[in-house]
């Protein structure tokens, strides 16, 4: 018996220490974690209401227990209940006993039990009504609609995040996802993918999401997802949408999972999900490239085990693992991203070949498309002002413009340019694996005192082909080719907690508190630094700044002018670059019944962090082409200035007439570099 008073004195002082604290945040707001609430009016036969009867919740799955006594109003309630299947007894001196079984709680719900009649009778004599309650909203008009656990076991799903299954929730539908309106992919699992579906038309920026309160929502995209909701470890997902309570700091649209709980005998399961190329269709866009499907494979092995903790009884646990091998996907998550096309110089020409002849091979039906007016026609005047016989610019070839043509511009994979205007067509695949974990643990101090923890971690390693996060090659006329090295790895690491501490006070005070964490870490490592190197392609020439930069600059023009493809790959001279958000929240509700009304109050702080790098820097040094003049025009070196400050010009050059031949002579009309990554 002393035990247990100490115990509900340490409950008393954590939630009073807890919400003095709170109280002195400056950013407050009110909040919820997930938790439910469950309601109910005791009266007798003749409808007068009974006060004194004790109503005892009891956890279908855990055993876990809470007690309150109804008031002089016959009103009872439960807050901070966490989300799950219940049974109700009720019971009061000279009364029968009540029984209600199948009440189920989702996230944030406020439900109330309609009628709590007890007849006259012995407390060893019980009505029991098996029938579930309906959600009966009291104070709140919210509305949301709930993936029930039902839901995850029996509908299926393409990936193993629990929100795909958005798509069965009324006013959910597809959202814009670009030019394209491509339908939503969940083909890869993957961390960081804004949600493909928009909710009543509400943003894809006002979209939150939760796991048991920590949000998992990524400042710097919204909408994605700095953690998935895996399939086989929450217990349900709920989503709310409009007419949230006062009780709720986000919106329009928050999604909330939450963890699944350890029950009072083991249970466990192993699994795995399975998929090979040898059950797909070709993607309609491969087929029509003429490309083959690539031989992927999706093999999603995992385990989860609950239970109670040995010698403690009131203590139960969850845990959970998934390793999700995806092998020779597609790069960047799509046909169409994985697909790229470029127009890249033929080897006749890298040899100084621009003849009329040479020109028709590389341009093919392109060839008096005006878009193609500034290098379809043979140059005339080489690089030192004298004339040129049929096109041929061999003798004035640059050392370092050939090393960019031949050291990161693939040779034609088409034995002839197509009406697209391209004669290079690869397929990106990549490796994409993501390993999950989650733990969770469940104490029922004494009937007063409830408290658990959930940690989660994930962890990414994707590949991409050219530049961080997305393909730019289709923004560009001209295509664009992949990073040398074959691009970078994407590595994401993932923490998030959460605590909550629920003390009842009083059957009629109760006081929740809550903290949790969410860290996440992203790193672009190129994967083959090396191939990215001045040495490695012989590129003789040094940048406009002394930033320590070892690698040649990048080809950066988006227009058909200059006769180049892209071809971007950041500077990763400094590498890796990386980015780090950390979003940590705390809160407290405290609920308080007078009569029938109840009365609720709470705070909430969040500060979110989130400190990069840019992903795409450019301290390399970036080439384009824009404008150049006519054949014969007269430019100069430029080397600084005089000492009166006027201009210093060196060596003369001539334009040749052709754009695409200028940069060969080792010509470019724009250089822009960054003098440091900030």
């Amino acid at each position: 018996m002393m035990q247990m008073k100490k115990r509900a004195t340490l409950g008393w002082g954590l939630s009073i220490l807890g919400l003095a604290f709170l109280m002195l945040i400056p950013s407050a707001l009110l909040a919820q974690v997930g938790s439910a609430a469950l309601s109910g009016v005791v009266q007798d036969t003749t409808g007068a209401v009974v006060p004194g009867a004790t109503a005892t919740l009891t956890n279908q799955v855990s055993g876990a227990q809470r007690s309150v006594t109804s008031n002089g109003e016959g009103f009872f309630t439960f807050s901070a209940i966490p989300s799950g299947d219940y049974n109700l007894n009720v019971a009061a001196k000279n009364f029968k006993g009540y029984t209600q079984t199948g009440i189920h709680l989702d996230p944030g719900d406020n439900k109330s039990i309609p009628e709590i009649t007890l007849a006259v009778g012995s407390a060893a004599e019980t009505v029991t009504v098996e029938q579930s309650v309906g959600s009966l909203p009291l104070d709140s008009g919210q509305l949301s609609s709930t993936i029930t656990a039902n839901d995850l076991d029996q509908l299926s799903i393409v990936g193993r995040d629990a929100t795909e299954l958005q798509r069965t929730l009324p006013g959910f539908a597809i959202r814009s996802l670009g030019s394209t309106n491509a339908a939503p992919d969940f083909t890869q699992v993957q961390i960081g993918s804004p949600t493909p579906y928009a909710s009543n038309g509400a943003p894809v920026a006002g979209i939150t999401i939760k796991l048991d309160g920590a949000n998992l929502t990524d400042a710097g995209s919204f909408g994605a997802n700095l953690q998935n909701l895996d399939d086989s470890f929450v217990s349900e997902v709920q989503v709310q949408t409009s007419n949230f309570g006062a009780d709720q700091s986000n919106g329009p649209v928050v999604i909330t999972g939450v963890t699944k709980a350890g029950t009072a005998s083991y249970h466990g399961s192993l699994y795995t999900f399975a998929r090979v190329y040898g059950l797909n269709s070709n993607d309609w866009l491969a087929k029509y490239n003429g490309i083959a499907r690539p031989n992927d494979r999706f093999v999603y092995p995992g385990g989860t085990f609950g239970g109670p903790v040995p010698h403690f009884k009131k203590l139960t646990f969850f845990a959970g693992a998934e390793y999700d091998a995806q092998r020779n996907v597609y790069a960047y998550g799509s046909a169409g991203s994985a697909i790229i096309h470029a127009l890249v110089p033929t080897a006749a020409m890298r040899k100084g070949d621009f003849s009329a002849g040479a020109l028709s091979a590389f341009l093919g039906p392109m060839l008096t498309n005006g878009n193609y007016g500034t290098f379809n026609t043979p140059p005339t005047v080489g690089d030192n002002g004298s004339s040129l016989s049929n096109g041929n610019i061999a003798a004035f070839l640059n050392p370092g413009a050939m090393a960019l043509v031949n050291g990161t511009l693939p040779l034609p994979t088409r034995t002839a340019t197509g009406p697209d205007g391209f004669n290079y067509d690869n397929l990106d695949l990549a490796n994409n694996n993501v390993s999950q974990f989650v733990g969770r643990m469940d104490y029922n101090i004494s009937p007063r005192n409830v408290v658990f923890g959930r940690y989660s971690f994930e962890k990414q390693k994707q590949g991409q082909p050219l530049i961080p996060y997305y393909s730019p090659a289709a923004a560009s006329v001209m295509g664009g080719v992949n990073t040398p090295g074959y691009g970078v790895d994407n590595d994401d690491w993932v923490h998030s907690a959460a605590a909550n501490y629920v003390t009842i006070f009083t059957p009629t005070l109760t006081n929740e508190l809550y903290a949790t964490l969410t860290n996440f870490v992203e790193s672009f490592d190129a994967r083959q630094i090396s191939a990215l190197q001045k040495s490695a392609i012989n590129y003789p020439y040094n940048g406009a700044f002394a930033n320590h930069d070892t690698q040649y600059p990048q080809l950066g023009t988006y227009t058909t002018y200059g006769g180049l493809p892209l071809g971007l790959w950041p500077d990763y001279s400094e590498n890796p670059l990386r980015l780090k958000k950390l979003q940590p929240n705390v809160g407290d509700n405290l609920t308080k019944v007078w009569g029938k009304h109840t009365v609720k109050v709470g705070i909430f702080a969040q500060r979110t962090t989130n400190n990069q790098t840019a992903t795409n820097p450019q301290t390399n040094g970036v080439i384009q082409d824009y404008y150049y003049g006519g054949a014969g025009s007269y430019f100069a070196d430029y080397n600084g200035t005089y000492p009166d400050g006027s201009p210093a010009y060196g060596n003369p050059h001539f334009n040749s007439g052709n754009a695409l031949a200028n940069f060969f002579e080792g010509q470019i009309q724009d250089w822009h570099q960054q003098n440091f990554n900030p």
